[in-house]
């Protein structure tokens, strides 16, 4: 990681990073999609492209290439070749069990538990990337996880409550 060009204080990750703590970057992918190619791509296919461009084999390794992988590589310069030096050839779903591991130790070993031990009565249950809770904890679950998260990485996520019901 530290041989990498782009550190987390360039200008592509500090773009990559502002962009998603605003939830904007599928749209502006979409967008710089939209303007290289007068074509356009819907959220959820730059959603679905940029997971395979980040979690599929290496670009040398691939045979194909994503119709967005150009795109990314023009407007986030250095972040696909980031990933990809994660990859080997035998384990290119390395980088996403750095993510993963990185994610269930920030969200179930530090924050669930530390909510736990503040509210040992508030109920939590995680599925896949969410907490939950009932409904008397939902009003402070959401700044509770935020504030956590925020302490282990440096930056408040954004919080969306869903109800289940």
């Amino acid at each position: 990681m530290r041989e990498s060009f782009e550190s987390q204080y360039g200008t592509t990750f500090q773009l990559f990073k502002k962009l998603t703590l605003e939830g904007n970057l599928y749209e502006y992918l979409s967008k710089k999609y939209s303007e290289r190619t007068g074509k356009t791509l819907s959220r959820d296919e730059i959603k679905q492209m940029l997971i395979g461009v980040f979690f599929d084999k290496s670009s040398e390794e691939r045979k194909y290439s994503y119709v967005l992988e150009s795109t990314v590589k023009d407007c986030l310069p250095g972040l696909i070749e980031f990933c990809d030096s994660f990859k080997t050839t035998d384990e290119y779903n390395k980088f996403a069990l750095i993510l993963q591991n990185i994610e269930s130790t920030t969200i179930l070993r530090m924050a669930c538990k530390n909510i736990a031990q503040k509210y040992p009565n508030m109920p939590l249950f995680t599925v896949h990337d969410s907490v939950a809770t009932t409904e008397d904890f939902a009003p402070i679950l959401g700044p509770l996880i935020a504030s956590e998260i925020e302490l282990v990485v440096g930056f408040k996520p954004t919080i969306k409550e869903e109800p289940w019901f």
